[in-house]
């Protein structure tokens, strides 16, 4: 989780304004001197030890997050895993076209009643496999991209000097999850590739619709068609449970929980730096100051987590209750 990276700054000289207006060296007993005698000389400059510090922070205070969430749900982490299989039809042939042929993938068709498809979904991808009948002269783009903003999420060339491909199934490793993106589509450029035909149920719908489909030209990413037609290329993925972008998308009800968190751990770094100053040698003061931002980073966040609301017949939910009551039969 990536998000928080510079939403606090840090403010000194040529220091750009954060999106959340706030500084860490507002906190009491923080200041940019304080922050500059830590660099060590690795790091060169105030600015790299503060990029460092988030670095470190992100984890621990995305796992804090869970962990308080935890306590109020149960949220399924593997919802659901598909392979898309290899049998292919080598009869039967779409000649190469000026498209980008693959599935789609769709996690925001009707659920079944009474449940709601997830805020929490997201797509994890763990690898493409392109089944070539000849290799063509040229070099093979292979992409996802979101269907609604047209946005690239990944993008691999095959058929080069880094990625040789041979006659037969070829692999795209990609391992990389997708969040806030409820629609997307996996294709090659099939301008020089005649495509076998894989079927796949285009009526598949769980929790996602996964259907054939090729584009109206390469330049032109709009779905000319669906179909139960993979063209030859398989997928294995799973739709995922994460509370990365609801976390992400309400960054500023965390503010102040990701604040004080900054600041525990960099006077975590005064506590253990290597370099002796006034600013490192006060361990009691040091100390009080832990204590201090520990309780109003653990506050806030709290704060923040009990005022989240979460559909419980959400598709990732399941409640978290403490007392559950069971129906015994003779």
């Amino acid at each position: 989780m990536d998000c928080f990276r510079n939403f606090v700054g840090l403010a000194g000289c040529g220091a750009t304004t954060p999106d959340s207006g706030r500084y860490v060296n507002e906190l009491p007993g923080i200041s940019l001197e304080s922050v500059d005698s830590l660099v060590n000389s690795e790091q060169i400059s105030y600015a790299k030890l503060f990029t460092d510090l988030q670095t470190t922070s992100q984890s621990s205070f995305q796992n804090n997050i869970v962990a308080r969430l935890t306590k109020r749900f149960r949220k399924k982490t593997l919802h659901e895993s598909i392979d898309t299989g290899k049998v292919l039809d080598l009869a039967t042939i779409s000649a190469a076209a000026n498209q980008y042929r693959g599935l789609s993938i769709e996690l925001d068709c009707p659920s079944y009643s009474p449940f709601v498809n997830s805020t929490l979904f997201g797509l994890s991808w763990q690898s493409l496999s392109l089944y070539l009948s000849a290799v063509p002269a040229s070099p093979i783009p292979v992409k996802i991209w979101d269907m609604d903003t047209k946005a690239e999420l990944f993008t691999k060339t095959i058929n080069n000097t880094a990625n040789p491909v041979s006659v037969g199934w070829n692999e795209i490793k990609i391992n990389q999850i997708f969040f806030k993106s409820l629609r997307q589509f996996a294709g090659y450029d099939a301008t020089e590739i005649a495509s076998p035909l894989l079927r796949f149920n285009p009526n598949y719908c769980c929790d996602g619709l996964v259907r054939g489909g090729q584009t109206v030209t390469k330049s032109d990413p709009s779905i000319l068609g669906y179909g139960d037609n993979l063209f030859g290329l398989n997928a294995i993925f799973s739709v995922v449970c994460s509370y990365e972008s609801l976390i992400c998308n309400n960054k500023l009800l965390f503010v102040d929980a990701w604040l004080y968190h900054l600041g525990v751990n960099l006077i975590r770094e005064r506590m253990f730096s290597d370099r002796w100053n006034w600013w490192t040698l006060d361990k009691d003061k040091l100390e009080d100051m832990l204590s201090y931002y520990t309780d109003q980073a653990e506050k806030y966040l709290n704060d923040a987590v009990d005022g989240i609301d979460l559909d419980l017949n959400d598709d990732c939910l399941e409640c978290n209750a403490m007392q559950t009551i069971k129906s015994v039969h003779p």
